[in-house]
């Protein structure tokens, strides 16, 4: 018997299986670039792929839809900030603190009077005590009434008390040459006999423009000092409240190479009063003067004078004359 012809069946079109896994890569790699895009790490985007090497083509379909519906970057709530006034800069609230203290320099710049109550951790001059600012006085604004200390200068040791003796001077008439002296040059002369009540005053004239930066002289009244410094040609006058670390505090700066005059005393109307000239004694000279509220003064206020010696020679020599006291 001859062999019946076998008839080939026609194998079906394998196109619609080609398009199903061009789609399913397609959305693979898509899916890996978005979790990758959005922190889901590689480790994941293989595990993935495992997964879907082991699945029929459909069930690819429908685990990669699945996949890259749960990978789409989901809507997060703003978390609410406080920003700085003005500004969305700084951490924690510290630029803050920044632009207050900024604001602060500015209202002070624009003319906010001196001693006025200054906001909490600011710098406050002269411990917050109020001091007005120097005005421009005459010859006619100098205290009268004050009279020469006789011990002055050749006796002092006869009425006073000084911290580390007396040879840091000369003594020649009516005044007193500091001398250069390298360590430990500040000099304290403490009058145990005057007590600076409310009509007191205290006066002396010094050359201290013409001797080196770190000198120094002036009053000390209940341990708060006004002094003068001097300060490239000129003498600059600053106050010092009390305690052993504060820092001298410049009210102001008198452009003078002549000797000038210091003086403190107390207006018997506002015993909280303590009132400051320092000027030039001569016709026509520059006299600046003002006054600070000390709320504090005890009954009877110690007074004492105190000298910075320079630790080398000036150009010209410093020294103090006219000491003279009103009770």
């Amino acid at each position: 018997a001859s062999a019946s012809p076998v008839t080939r069946r026609k194998k079906p079109s394998q196109w619609p299986y080609h398009a199903v896994s061009a789609g399913v890569l397609l959305a693979v790699v898509a899916g890996v670039f978005l979790y990758n895009r959005n922190g889901g790490g590689r480790r994941a985007a293989e595990a993935d792929e495992r997964v879907l090497g082991s699945q029929t083509p459909s069930d690819r379909a429908t685990t990669t839809r699945r996949t890259s519906e749960q990978r789409q970057p989901q809507p997060q709530a703003r978390k609410k900030t406080t920003r700085p006034s003005g500004l969305g800069l700084g951490s924690d609230g510290k630029f803050a603190d920044v632009l207050s203290e900024i604001e602060s320099a500015k209202d002070n710049a624009a003319g906010t009077p001196k001693g006025s109550p200054a906001a909490p951790g600011t710098f406050q001059p002269l411990g917050g005590r109020p001091y007005s600012k120097a005005k421009k006085l005459t010859a006619d604004d100098w205290p009268a009434d004050l009279k020469p200390v006789a011990e002055f200068p050749s006796s002092l040791k006869t009425r006073f008390d000084c911290s580390n003796g007396w040879g840091w001077f000369d003594a020649k008439e009516d005044r007193l040459t500091v001398k250069t002296i390298k360590r430990n040059s500040s000099r304290w002369v403490k009058d145990p006999e005057f007590v600076f009540a409310a009509q007191s005053a205290v006066s002396l004239r010094t050359s201290i423009v013409n001797s080196t930066h770190e000198s120094r002289v002036g009053f000390s009244i209940s341990g708060i000092r006004v002094g003068l410094r001097p300060r490239d040609g000129a003498v600059q006058v600053y106050l010092r409240d009390r305690g052993k670390n504060v820092a001298e505090e410049v009210i102001h700066t008198i452009k003078s190479k002549s000797p000038l005059r210091l003086v403190l005393y107390r207006e018997p109307s506002d015993a909280q009063k303590l009132c400051w000239i320092v000027g030039e004694v001569k016709e026509d000279g520059v006299i600046f003067g003002g006054e600070i509220t000390i709320d504090d003064f005890p009954e009877k206020p110690a007074f004492s004078w105190y000298v910075t010696a320079p630790r080398k020679p000036p150009s010209k020599p410093f020294w103090i004359a006219n000491l003279m006291l009103r009770d």
